[in-house]
């Protein structure tokens, strides 16, 4: 199995507790930014294979996770809610922020869009309208 996680939340720790003797990179505690417990120290996948069988990858964190290719009429395709209820707003290019005859937006009114989705559409289209910052491979 394969899973990504972000970045500074304690995959490499984790993993030195599990195999002590490997020389495995961990930032101090309290070391992170503005003195969080997370700091990026892994900078390449490494393979460590576990005494009682199988093996587990060591990998860099997921920082940022860029969709500036994505055009914001597009973005509420990839929220499956979204998407069937958008088939019954007023205008084929509805955001859903307010546009007359907005099927979602009557929808999130009515309680039937889950608050914490509702957010994360408005968070990305906030992200786009803002663009890329620092380019490809920015954190």
């Amino acid at each position: 199995a394969t899973a990504m996680s972000a970045s500074g939340v304690g995959k490499s720790s984790l993993l030195k507790a599990l195999l002590p003797e490997a020389d495995i990179a961990v930032a101090p505690e309290g070391q992170g930014p503005e003195g969080t417990v997370g700091h990026h120290v892994t900078s390449r996948a490494t393979l460590y294979r576990l005494p009682s069988g199988g093996a587990v990858i060591d990998s860099p964190g997921v920082r940022a996770f860029g969709l500036w290719h994505v055009a914001p009429r597009e973005v509420a395709q990839g929220f499956v809610e979204l998407r069937r209820l958008a088939a019954g707003c007023r205008f084929n290019d509805c955001l859903h922020l307010g546009e007359p005859g907005c099927a979602v937006r009557e929808a999130v009114e009515r309680g039937e869009v889950d608050p914490r989705r509702w957010r994360s559409y408005r968070r990305i289209l906030e992200e786009l309208r803002q663009g890329p910052r620092g380019g490809p491979g920015a954190a």
